[in-house]
C-alpha cells in the first residue's frame, strides 16, 4: 500500500484501518511527520518493522526487513529489502521502494527538473543493482504520458494499467483537495519479476491522494 499523508492531515487510526481492512504486508508512505502518534499503532497493526527516513518518507511490514535511503537530490528513496529468512512465503528477495519525487512545478523550474533527474536516476540504480523481483511506488507527482513516466514503463511494468481492461483506464488518485473530484493519477506502483493481481484506489481521509492498493503475486 502507498499514502500520501499530506504533511500528516491524515489520522494515524485512518491509515490503521486501511490497513487492517487489505491486510497490507508492506506500506509505503509519503509526507509523514516526525511525530503523528505512529508508534502507538505500530503494535495495534502488528507491524514487526517501521521505519521513517528523511524527507517525510516512511516504510513499515509485518515483518523484517533490511532498510535503507538511496540518496537523491533534494529527496531521497526508501528502499526496503524483504529477505526470504524472515518472510517464509518468499522464494527469492524482494526489494520495495518508496517514492516521492519532486513536484515538476516548484519554481524555480530548472531546479525542480534536476532534482526529478537525479530521483530518477537514483530509481533506475536501486532496481538495477537490487535483487530480480522489485516494486517502486509511490507519489510521482508524474500524471501518465508524461517523460517521466515513458522514462519508469520503459524499465518496468505499470502494475494498474497491466491489470485494468485495453478500453478503461486506470483510476485516478489525486484531486484538487481532500473528499474532491480525482483528476489525475500520479500515484504509481512499478513491477519488476512480479505478477500483479489487482490495483485499487481508497479514500484518504485528509489527504488530497487515495491510498493505492497493489496486490502482487511472487513466483
Amino acid at each position: 500500500m502507498s499514502a500520501n499523508l499530506m504533511r500528516g492531515a491524515v489520522p494515524p487510526e485512518a491509515v490503521a484501518s486501511l490497513i487492517e481492512n487489505h491486510q497490507a504486508d508492506v506500506v509505503a508512505l509519503q509526507e509523514l511527520p516526525e511525530d503523528n502518534g505512529w508508534v502507538e499503532y505500530r503494535n495495534v497493526i502488528g507491524w514487526d518493522s517501521f521505519h521513517r527516513l528523511g524527507q517525510g518518507l516512511g516504510i513499515a511490514a509485518r515483518r523484517t526487513m533490511d532498510v535503507w535511503s538511496a540518496r537523491a537530490r533534494h529527496r531521497p528513496l526508501v528502499v526496503a529489502d524483504l529477505d526470504p529468512d524472515h518472510w517464509i512465503d518468499l522464494q527469492m528477495p524482494v526489494r520495495v521502494i518508496n517514492v516521492h519525487l519532486t513536484h515538476p512545478f516548484v519554481f524555480p523550474w530548472w531546479r525542480s527538473a534536476a532534482s526529478r533527474q537525479s530521483q530518477l536516476t537514483a530509481i533506475e540504480a536501486a532496481v538495477e543493482q537490487g535483487p530480480e523481483l522489485c516494486i517502486v511506488l509511490g507519489d510521482f507527482n508524474t500524471p501518465s504520458g508524461w517523460p517521466t513516466y515513458r522514462r519508469l514503463n520503459r524499465l518496468m511494468v505499470d502494475a494498474a494499467a497491466d491489470v485494468t481492461h485495453p478500453r478503461r483506464r486506470p483510476e485516478p488518485t489525486w484531486s484538487l483537495r481532500s473528499g474532491g473530484r480525482r483528476l489525475l493519477r500520479i500515484d504509481h506502483a512499478w513491477i519488476m519479476g512480479l505478477a500483479a493481481k489487482d490495483v485499487a484506489v481508497a479514500p484518504l481521509f485528509g489527504s488530497d491522494h487515495c491510498a493505492l492498493l497493489v496486490h502482487v503475486e511472487v513466483p
